[in-house]
């Protein structure tokens, strides 16, 4: 009865226009604000005897837990701050420093809640599926180029979308959530999508120009496919990164690190992956160039030689 009169009584539910209420049976305000009236309460017995809470309950103020709690067989009590959400960083880097300052004595220590320690759990299978990924897509591609020389060169693409990604985040002042590392998984496969493209034309092109000359058709034949497939990913990803539905919020960290990843990557792709070709093609390319091209190659390597005549001395010692 104490209970009912501090919180009141579900009575039932009312549904209305697809929303869902409680109704609750409560005291009129005021009827029990003190703990005098409380005490004056009148009880009915089963004897239909009435007396007041007073005549058989005594008022007695303690400090006590409202639970009593144990995390791995030890005692445990949670600590709870609630904060704006762009200041919870900075409280956590705050309630973390004055607890590292407290004096928490020999048998008092700072613990991780479980969903803490699932999120962490969580971050290192992501982590490991990340690697696992990386692995697997420089293992398909060095059997496809049957070389790892071109798989390490397309790979090339993957820490610079990162840099894109997580330069995105940070403009958009976003936090790297379990959501956004499944983006970064997503993004290790398409990243070298056109990568692989550029290479692999480049390669056909080799076979009949110079290194030079293949890189820049390469580049002006895949500018279109490359342009058109990055900007179809990207405004796909855009509705999900501007929904404001709960449920979508969840997923834009994933929107996000995709369109940043997709971007950077792009340009990598279009101005440095030309050059990393001729970085890691090194001699060899040079070796290639005049196999195909000796004359042209001797041509620009032969210096002419200029002549000079001595002019001799006559018997007065005169020139």
């Amino acid at each position: 009865m104490i209970s009912n009169i501090n919180g009141g009584i579900q009575a039932l539910k009312i549904k209305a226009k697809g929303n869902e209420y409680n109704v609750r049976i409560e005291y009129p305000k005021g009827r029990y604000d003190d703990l005098q009236k409380l005490m004056n309460l009148k009880l009915t017995g089963s004897d239909n005897r009435v007396v007041t809470l007073g005549e058989i309950a005594e008022l007695k103020y303690e400090e006590a837990q409202d639970e009593i709690r144990k995390l791995g067989g030890n005692y445990s009590l949670d600590i709870t701050l609630t904060s704006s959400e762009e200041d919870k960083f900075r409280v956590k880097d705050e309630a973390d420093a004055i607890i590292e300052k407290l004096d928490r004595g020999g048998n008092v220590g700072v613990g991780v809640s479980i969903g803490d320690q699932l999120l962490q759990e969580e971050f290192k299978r992501l982590a490991l599926s990340i690697a696992s990924a990386v692995f697997l897509v420089f293992l398909v591609m060095a059997m496809q180029f049957e070389s790892p020389r071109f798989s390490l060169m397309v790979m090339m693409s993957i820490p610079f979308s990162l840099i894109g990604s997580i330069g995105l985040l940070f403009v958009t002042s976003s936090s790297l959530t379990a959501n956004a590392l499944l983006g970064v998984l997503m993004l290790v496969g398409i990243v070298v999508n056109d990568g692989i493209l550029f290479v692999d034309t480049t390669n056909e092109f080799k076979k009949s120009n110079r290194i030079e000359e293949a890189l820049a058709r390469s580049g002006e034949i895949r500018l279109h496919p490359i342009l058109m497939t990055t900007l179809t990913t990207v405004l796909s990803m855009v509705p999900l990164v501007l929904s404001t539905d709960s449920g979508a919020s969840i997923m834009d960290g994933m929107g996000l690190i995709i369109i940043g990843g997709l971007m950077a990557s792009t340009m990598l792709i279009l101005f440095l992956l030309p050059t990393f070709y001729m970085l890691f093609m090194g001699r060899r390319a040079k070796r290639e160039n005049y196999a195909m091209f000796p004359l042209e190659n001797e041509e620009r390597n032969t210096k002419p030689v200029k002549k000079t005549k001595k002019k001799k001395k006559d018997k007065g010692g005169n020139l």
